[in-house]
């Protein structure tokens, strides 16, 4: 679409009333170097309908400074890189009518004249911007995308244009060029560029979307700091954008550092008030362990004594446990001794350990398992381990010196049965100075194997 026209590239700044400024987020004060009509004449703190202000091409209102409207305020200031203008309107309506017969006086006529030359200003400064279009329309391509409205679509895509911005896409709905506030430019979720109507298109309209490819557009120079966020597509700032997958490992973060940002591991010092927090709060605040915990080779002080049967004790309460028990089983006089000897024969085998013995705790086996044992010859004295009707079942029989002044006969059974069967498995113990004799004395010939643990000043 080749535009037969000479083109300039931009406005001149503060050149026929216009003036372009940069803000910087704190200055709310900016020049009027052109003239405009009544300049001069407007009071302080008020505005006038020839001077426009725009802040990132939004219209913003303003007040004089001074008298001489050398100087505009606008409030608040404008961003840190906003582009402010400040742009004369001398519009083309007749201000001054001549009458015969009038007089004519010097200010009319100079009002009249300036005013004719303003509106020659700015219509120049206009074409000049406009040449600046032209000039990247010439230099690109375009590519035209036709539909047709139904009455209820409003949202069309552009095949897989991804360009952004009303200024790269112009809109017709039936020939009719529509304002870019009657629609939005946007990329869809697959990233491809859509029209989006603020009503839709009427039923048979015919829409037509133009988007221009422009070297020039695509090359515009930003000026630095000049981006803000909103500048910016949700989600178009990915890691790799950011350098972020270029060092490090798992379990680091992207932090800065004696001024340089680099991967590091998280230090406590890192967190504010973490430390404090820690200190500040006990352990019983924290989730329980789900795992071993290693106190790496650490001690645990000043811990109450025990109580419950898996709590953890102290030193001192051990002691004590160990000393109370030492002084009922007198310990420091005790002497013990344990064995086994076999039993087949019906003559008595000596069983000697150097002491007088006063407990006697035997286990009997017969080579097929403990077997249950109980006593002949002892009187009942209801729950006794020498009970006279009862096997024992444990297999442990207990015995003090008392129990065997004389020799002692054990029966024993197999099943640990209620009721032996006459004598046919008996053996025979008695106490002997430095030890004690047993022997077999039952009808069946079978031999056992007798586990003991003797001692002297066991039990007191």
């Amino acid at each position: 679409m080749p535009v037969d026209i000479n083109v300039y590239n931009r406005p001149d700044p503060g050149s026929f009333g216009y003036n372009l400024y940069t803000g910087n987020g704190s200055t709310t004060a900016f020049a009027v170097p052109f003239g405009f009509p009544n300049k001069g004449k407007v009071a302080a703190g008020a505005s006038s309908p020839y001077i426009y202000v725009y802040v990132d091409g939004v219209q913003k209102t303003y007040t004089f400074t001074d008298t001489a409207n050398g100087t505009v305020n606008v409030s608040p200031a404008p961003a840190n890189g906003a582009k402010v203008e400040v742009i004369r309107e001398s519009g083309l309506g007749l201000l001054q009518e001549f009458t015969d017969g009038s007089t004519l006086k010097a200010d009319t006529l100079a009002f009249d004249s300036n005013r004719q030359s303003y509106c020659i200003q700015d219509t120049y400064t206009r074409v000049k911007a406009l040449g600046a279009q032209f000039d990247a329309f010439k230099a690109g391509t375009s590519n035209e995308y036709n539909f047709t409205g139904d009455g209820s679509t409003t949202v069309f895509t552009l095949g897989t244009e991804t360009v952004t911005g009303d200024g790269r896409v112009i809109v017709f709905v039936n020939g009719l060029r529509q304002p870019t506030t009657a629609y939005n430019v946007a990329l869809n979720g697959s990233g491809y560029t859509t029209v989006t109507f603020s009503a839709a298109p009427a039923n048979s309209a015919a829409v037509s979307c133009l988007v221009w490819n422009s070297p020039v557009f695509g090359s515009t120079v930003i000026d630095d700091g000049s981006v803000t966020t909103n500048k910016i597509i949700d989600g178009a700032v990915t890691f790799a954008k950011l350098g972020m997958n270029a060092t490090g490992t798992n379990n680091q973060a992207i932090m800065k550092r004696t001024g340089t940002w680099a991967a590091s591991t998280i230090l406590p010092s890192d967190i504010s008030g973490l430390t404090s927090f820690v200190v500040a709060n006990s352990l019983d605040t924290f989730a329980a362990p789900v795992n071993n915990l290693s106190l790496n080779n650490q001690r645990i002080i000043n811990l109450a004594n025990a109580i419950g049967n898996n709590d953890a004790t102290t030193l001192t309460q051990v002691n004590s446990l160990i000393s109370t028990a030492t002084t009922a089983l007198n310990l420091s006089t005790c002497r013990f001794v344990s064995g086994t000897t076999s039993v087949s024969s019906t003559s008595f085998g000596t069983v000697s350990f150097g002491f007088n013995l006063d407990t006697l705790i035997l286990r009997v086996n017969n080579g097929n398992g403990d077997v249950g044992v109980r006593s002949t010859n002892a009187t009942d004295t209801g729950g006794s381990s020498l009970n006279g009707s009862i096997y024992n079942p444990a297999a442990l029989f207990l015995l003090r010196r008392s129990d065997f002044t004389s020799a002692l006969r054990l029966q024993i059974r197999q099943n640990a049965a209620t009721s032996p069967v006459s004598n046919e498995h008996e053996i025979e113990i008695q106490y002997v100075a430095g030890g004690f004799q047993v022997r077999r004395t039952g009808t069946v010939s079978t031999s056992y194997t007798l586990t003991y643990f003797a001692a002297t000043n066991f039990l007191g």
